[in-house]
């Protein structure tokens, strides 16, 4: 199907057949026959003017309008707060290898991730109070605090 055109009051998109496209001839607009581009070699309707029509109502589309419109105050903030729990995730993954170790039980694996958001923690608060530091020296701070020299 190709697009048709876009109905604003009833939000919905139309699409029609290809095969009968719009053409100005004469300085009329009509709708011309291509058979031979038609995909089940077939006409559906050979003596419509206009080609089979089918509409798509965009108002259930969760993409196009989403629950909490784009751009409101709400939305930032949980763009934010979601982007800071993926820089969390990929702190985890990335500087500790979280994925690779090899853990047997769920406990350690748990044990070990909130082991991990403790370290985080503790460097966001030395990099705070401590002003620039550069990660090596943050770690060993965090590693010194936490008594893992």
């Amino acid at each position: 199907m190709r697009r048709h055109y876009y109905d604003k009051e009833k939000m919905s998109t139309a699409y029609c057949c290809p095969v009968k496209r719009r053409a100005k001839r004469n300085g009329k607009y009509i709708y011309v026959t291509h058979q031979d581009e038609c995909p089940l070699e077939t006409l559906c309707e050979l003596e419509a003017t206009m080609a089979p029509v089918v509409y798509v109502s965009t108002k259930s589309n969760p993409r196009l309008y989403p629950v909490i419109p784009r751009g409101s105050k709400r939305y930032k903030e949980l763009a934010r707060e979601r982007s800071g729990t993926e820089r969390s995730n990929s702190f985890k993954k990335w500087s500790y290898s979280f994925e690779k170790t090899q853990l047997k039980s769920r406990a350690r694996r748990l044990i070990w991730l909130y082991f991990l958001s403790v370290i985080e923690h503790k460097k966001a608060m030395f990099k705070e109070d401590a002003g620039i530091l550069t990660e090596k020296e943050v770690l060993k701070l965090v590693f010194k605090k936490l008594g893992l020299d």
